[in-house]
């Protein structure tokens, strides 16, 4: 009994050690520097699995039923998402593999579409590429020969040995599909819009049907204000009337579910004062009257001055008023009678 226990983890090890295999990764960036890593994980991983394992970030177009993932960026390099893609702009990133110690040959296939693994045939379009040991992928960015449309061809020239047998291979880590969730605002109030979005959070892509539940109590002894699935673009919109703290539970199919906490609020109250400045204006007359010596003849003259005053203004000073139409004889005059 003892022997076969043994026999059978030992057949299970080598079975385990059979599976695994290195694969080495090369990218060519558009502005000459190059990358390349090798990395350790199982056959029959598909090309989009592998890809989002390497050190570099990687930016995809939504999954094609047929095609699958359309690779738009490698460490921001390349071109943006689209609704059905990557933007066309006459450049994208080219998918080439060394298979069995080969060179580089342009892959036939997508990375995960189709429902089988690529047989290897360079002719083939069935299926997508699946992990076998020893091969080298690689990606170019650039454009296709105008006569042949030839994929843009790697500049570096390398092989499987130059990659994997010269540094550590660095284990796969299988990044699990999760929520990426978004809430709009971030501080609600009541009756305003709620606006939530919910993402792949590998690829960005937006999460349909994915069921949207708030509750002012705990999840699922309680029940709840919201109940709402994302639309194509992965978003729902509610409001709530109600101030406190609620929770907000997230689910959706191959992604899990994500719970967060709330906080409604309630609007500021924002009070306008007005204030009027009200400007009393002030008239004065005053009436001045110069009386003439006797010797001189003529009426007397009045002068009258017409002041206004805007409150809360003051005049500095008095404003001196000096006689008019007296001449040198007058002044004379008025000096004989201050000598008497």
């Amino acid at each position: 009994m003892k022997k076969l226990i043994t026999l059978g983890l030992l057949t299970l090890m080598i079975t385990g050690l059979a599976q695994a295999a290195r694969v080495g990764v090369v990218v060519d960036f558009p502005d000459g520097s190059t990358f390349s890593q090798c990395i350790q994980t199982d056959e029959g991983v598909n090309g989009y699995e592998l890809a989002n394992t390497m050190a570099k970030s990687t930016t995809w177009g939504p999954e094609h039923p047929q095609f699958g993932h359309s690779l738009c960026k490698i460490d921001g390099f390349g071109n943006k998402v689209t609704g059905t893609g990557c933007e066309w702009t006459g450049t994208y990133w080219a998918y080439w593999v060394i298979a069995s110690g080969s060179t580089w040959t342009s892959m036939p296939v997508g990375h995960d579409g189709g429902e089988t693994c690529w047989n290897r045939d360079p002719y083939s379009w069935s299926g997508h590429y699946c992990v076998q040991d020893k091969d080298v992928i690689g990606y170019v960015f650039g454009e296709s020969d105008p006569v042949s449309w030839e994929p843009p061809p790697m500049r570096t020239k390398t092989s499987w040995s130059d990659i994997c047998e010269k540094e550590e291979p660095t284990l796969a880590k299988k990044i699990m599909p999760s929520i990426d969730l978004s809430i709009e605002p971030a501080d609600p109030v009541t009756g305003q819009t709620i606006t939530v979005k919910v993402k792949d959070n590998r690829t960005g892509d937006p999460v349909k049907d994915a069921n949207v539940r708030v509750y002012n109590g705990p999840v699922g002894m309680s029940k709840a204000l919201v109940e709402q699935e994302t639309s194509d673009e992965g978003t729902t919109k509610f409001s709530i009337s109600e101030t406190g703290k609620f929770s907000l539970h997230v689910a959706a199919p191959k992604f899990g579910h994500e719970l967060v906490k709330l906080k409604i609020s309630k609007p500021s109250t924002t009070t306008t004062t007005t204030s009027t400045l009200t400007t009393t204006t002030t008239t004065s007359t005053t009436t001045t009257t110069y009386k003439k010596p006797p010797h001189l003849k003529g009426e007397q003259k009045l002068k009258t001055t017409t002041t206004t005053i805007a409150q809360p203004k003051t005049i500095a000073a008095a404003v001196k008023h000096e006689p008019q139409n007296e001449g040198i004889l007058t002044q004379l005059v008025n000096w004989l009678i201050n000598l008497i």
